[in-house]
């Protein structure tokens, strides 16, 4: 059921199985689920592959909390981020977080691991979080900590109806974009 699927004009996602013939502006990312959350094809993870589409300036370092398959780190990557550090609890999800690293050329700039955000030190350009709205407004101190001044944290794995109590849980940050796929909102704020 997973086929290469295009999102906006260059960005397409497709598993290693499937051959897709790349047109010379086309970003691929490969990706092998395995026993993780991230294809490309749920509303949440296309929203936020779409803003990385948008936003990624090239160079960034970024903290991807929550990398399941590590789709969104990957995406950054192939799109000119410099550097990824990736957090699950999952060690299955650190396991094929590196496996589709080196699928696509970027093992050397992605690392992985089980440790909590608030054990991570330093702050990035470039925060991630593909999570349920709950366990994104009881992280909500611990992710904005890790945003650098003029950072961009990214947020998704958010109902439409959940959108206003993670943007309250989120108020020390300034609301840059809500945009709605289906049920599904994702959002992005800015530390100014």
């Amino acid at each position: 059921w997973f086929k290469p699927t295009r999102l906006r004009q260059r960005l397409v996602v497709r598993p290693s199985w499937e051959p897709f013939e790349a047109g010379s502006n086309d970003v691929v990312i490969t990706v092998d689920p395995g026993n993780a959350f991230g294809t490309g094809t749920h509303e949440s993870t296309r929203l936020l592959l779409m803003e990385l589409d948008r936003r990624v300036r090239g160079g960034e370092a970024l903290l991807d909390v929550g990398c399941g398959s590590g789709i969104l780190s990957i995406a950054a990557l192939r799109l000119g981020a410099d550097s990824a550090t990736c957090v699950d609890i999952d060690t299955d999800a650190v396991r094929v977080s590196l496996e589709n690293a080196a699928l696509n050329g970027v093992a050397d700039r992605l690392g992985a691991s089980t440790r909590a955000v608030a054990d991570l030190d330093g702050r990035f350009p470039l925060v991630l979080a593909n999570i349920q709205a709950d366990v994104l407004i009881g992280m909500a101190e611990a992710l904005a900590a890790r945003v650098a001044e003029g950072g961009l944290l990214m947020l998704s794995g958010v109902l439409v109806p959940q959108r206003d109590a993670v943007l309250a849980a989120f108020g020390s940050l300034e609301t840059v974009a809500t945009p709605v796929e289906g049920e599904w909102v994702g959002i992005v704020l800015s530390r100014r």
